[in-house]
C-alpha cells in the first residue's frame, strides 16, 4: 500500500508539472491557490521523500552513503560562508531535494503491481498529453501572442510576466508557444519524453504507422515551441526507434527506410528553414553564442570550486547575471556539487541504466534525452527535466523486452 501511494505522489507531481501553464490559469484569480500553486511540486516531492522513509526495507548501498554526506558537507561549507539565503532555497529545490528523493526511491523495491499501476497511467496521461498539447499549442500559434497571453492571466502582455512568469515570445518567425505547460522550453522538453513513454513505456504492439502518428504530433508539439534543444534530442530518438526496429526485423525494410527519409527530410527542411540567414534568430546562432556565455562562466569562477564547490549558493535560480542562466548542466553541476559528487552521481545513474536494460526500454532514450538537453540547458533549473528523469530510472519500471519479433 505505501509503494502504491509513493508511486501515486510522483505520479501527480508528473503530471502537476507538465499541466503547470493550466495550472497558473485555473488558479489565477483565485489568491489563496494561485499563491500556493508554485510549492506544490516541492510539496509532493517532499511528502514521497517521507513516506519512503516509512519504508523499512530500503536498502542503502555505500555510493548512496558516501554521495549524501559529501552532499550535506558541501552544503554546510555553503551555508557557513553565505548563510541561509534566497538561492539557498532555489539549491535545495532544483537540486537537493530531487538528489535525495532519487538516491532514497533507489534503495527500495517497488513491488510489480504498484509499477504497472504507475507505467499505465503515465502512458495514457503522455498520450492524452502530447494530443491536447498539440491542438493547444497550433490553437496559440494561430491566434497569436495576444490571446496566447490572455489565455493565461486575463490580460495580455508581451515577454515575461512577472505575476504569473508565463513567457511570450517569437522565434523563427514563429510564436513560442507556452502550450499545457505554460512555458515553452518545458513544453518542448516534455513533449520528447511524453512521446518516450508512449513509444516505449507500453507493451501493447506498434506498429510503424503508430509510431509515425506519435513522432509527427510530438515533432509538431516540438517544432511549435521553437526548443531546438528538444528537437535535437527528438532527432536522435527517431534514429534510436528506427535502429531497434531494423534489429528486431518487425517492420519491412521498405516502411523503415521511409520512414527515415521522410524524417531526415522534415528534420533537414525545418533546420534549414530556421536557419537561412546566421542572425540572431538563426537556428545555428544562438549555439554559438553558448560558447561566449560558458567561456564567460568559466573565467568568472575560481578553478578551486570544481574541488570543493564553496560557491553552489551564487550558480542558478536566483543569481544574478551570466551565473542564474548556465545553459549547460555538465558545467553547472561541475561547479555546484564538485568533480566528485558529479563522478559519485554518474556511477549510480550508470549503474541503474545498466541493471534495467534488459526490463526497462524507457531507461535508454530518457538518458539520450538527458545528454542532450544538458548540452544547451540546465535541466536543474524550473523543474526542466532533472527530477523527473530521476524518478522514472530510480523505479525500475518493467516494461516489454527487445527481441526479435517483439513489438516497439
Amino acid at each position: 500500500m505505501i509503494y502504491k501511494l509513493i508511486v501515486g505522489t510522483l505520479l501527480t507531481y508528473i503530471i502537476y508539472v507538465f499541466c503547470y501553464g493550466i495550472v497558473v490559469k485555473v488558479t489565477m484569480y483565485n489568491e489563496l491557490l494561485f499563491n500556493i500553486k508554485t510549492y506544490i511540486p516541492e510539496i509532493l516531492l517532499f511528502l514521497s521523500i517521507c513516506l519512503g522513509l516509512v519504508c523499512r526495507k530500503a536498502k542503502i548501498s555505500l555510493d548512496t552513503v558516501i554521495l549524501s554526506v559529501y552532499l550535506c558537507f558541501i552544503a554546510l561549507i555553503n551555508i557557513i560562508i553565505h548563510g541561509i539565503n534566497e538561492q539557498c532555497l532555489y539549491l535545495t529545490r532544483d537540486l537537493y531535494l530531487p538528489l535525495f528523493l532519487f538516491l532514497l526511491l533507489r534503495g527500495l523495491s517497488f513491488d510489480d503491481e504498484a509499477k504497472e499501476w504507475f507505467l499505465k497511467k503515465i502512458v495514457t496521461f503522455c498520450k492524452a498529453y502530447l494530443v491536447v498539447g498539440f491542438i493547444l499549442a497550433v490553437l496559440e500559434q494561430y491566434m497569436g501572442w495576444y490571446w496566447t497571453s490572455s489565455f493565461y492571466t486575463g490580460y495580455a502582455f508581451y515577454g515575461q510576466d512577472p505575476l504569473s512568469k508565463v513567457r511570450i515570445a517569437h522565434n523563427f518567425g514563429l510564436l513560442r508557444v507556452p502550450s499545457m505547460s505554460g512555458n515553452y522550453a518545458t513544453f518542448g522538453n516534455y513533449s520528447v519524453l511524453a512521446f518516450c513513454m508512449v513509444i516505449f513505456g507500453g507493451e501493447d504492439k506498434k506498429s510503424i504507422k503508430e509510431v509515425i502518428l506519435w513522432s509527427l504530433i510530438s515533432m509538431g508539439c516540438i517544432v511549435l515551441s521553437t526548443n531546438k534543444s528538444a528537437f535535437f534530442a527528438y532527432s536522435i530518438i527517431n534514429m534510436y526507434i528506427l535502429r531497434k526496429y531494423i534489429l528486431i526485423g518487425n517492420a519491412s525494410l521498405f516502411s523503415v527506410l521511409g520512414y527515415l527519409i521522410a524524417s531526415l527530410l522534415i528534420i533537414l527542411s525545418i533546420a534549414l528553414g530556421m536557419d537561412a540567414t546566421l542572425n540572431e534568430n538563426s537556428f545555428l546562432y544562438s549555439y554559438y553564442q553558448r560558447f561566449d556565455v560558458w567561456r564567460e562562466i568559466v573565467n568568472g569562477v575560481d578553478a578551486i570550486e570544481v574541488i570543493i564547490p564553496y560557491n553552489q549558493f551564487l550558480y542558478g535560480s536566483g543569481a544574478e547575471g551570466v551565473f542564474g542562466f548556465w545553459d549547460n548542466t555538465y558545467i553547472y553541476l561541475l561547479f555546484s556539487i564538485g568533480i566528485v559528487g558529479v563522478l559519485i552521481l554518474s556511477k549510480i545513474i550508470y549503474s541503474l541504466i545498466k541493471e534495467q536494460e534488459k526490463i526497462n526500454r524507457i531507461a535508454i532514450p530518457a538518458t539520450i534525452i538527458l545528454l542532450v538537453l544538458s548540452l544547451t540547458t540546465n535541466i536543474t533549473q524550473g523543474r526542466a527535466y532533472l527530477t523527473i528523469f530521476l524518478i522514472i530510472i530510480s523505479l525500475r519500471l518493467k516494461t516489454s523486452i527487445w527481441n526479435k519479433g517483439a513489438s516497439i
